[in-house]
C-alpha cells in the first residue's frame, strides 16, 4: 500500500480569512476526498502575542506546496493575511500555469 503523501494528486495551501474557517474545511474535504492533500490551519501564532513567527511560517508553507486555493470571501476581502498571502503567492511565481475562478 502506497503512502498517502505518495498518492496526492497535488500539494494545496488553502488561504482563508480565520472567520470563515467552517466554510473552508468543507473545501478541504472536498479536495482530500479528491486525492489531493490540503493545508488549512489557525495557527496560535497568528494571535498578535506571537507576530515573528507569522510570516516565516506562512511563507515556508506556501513556497512547500504546488497549488494555491484563495477562498474569497467578504472576510477573505478584509483580512491583510489573505492580501499578503496574495501578493507572496503573485510575486513568487513568473508565470501562472492554471488561474480559475470558483463561484
Amino acid at each position: 500500500m502506497k503512502h498517502w503523501e505518495e498518492k496526492a494528486k497535488g500539494w494545496v495551501f488553502l488561504s482563508h480569512s480565520s472567520n470563515d474557517y467552517e466554510n473552508v474545511k468543507i473545501v478541504r474535504d472536498y479536495l482530500e476526498e479528491n486525492g489531493f492533500s490540503a493545508l488549512m490551519f489557525y495557527l496560535k501564532c497568528l494571535e498578535k502575542d506571537k507576530k515573528h513567527l507569522r510570516k516565516e511560517l506562512i511563507e515556508s508553507e506556501i513556497s512547500e506546496r504546488n497549488i494555491f486555493v484563495l477562498c474569497d470571501s467578504y472576510n477573505a476581502r478584509k483580512s491583510d493575511w489573505v492580501k499578503w498571502e496574495k501578493e507572496l503567492v503573485e510575486k513568487s511565481f513568473k508565470e501562472v500555469k492554471d488561474f480559475r475562478e470558483l463561484i
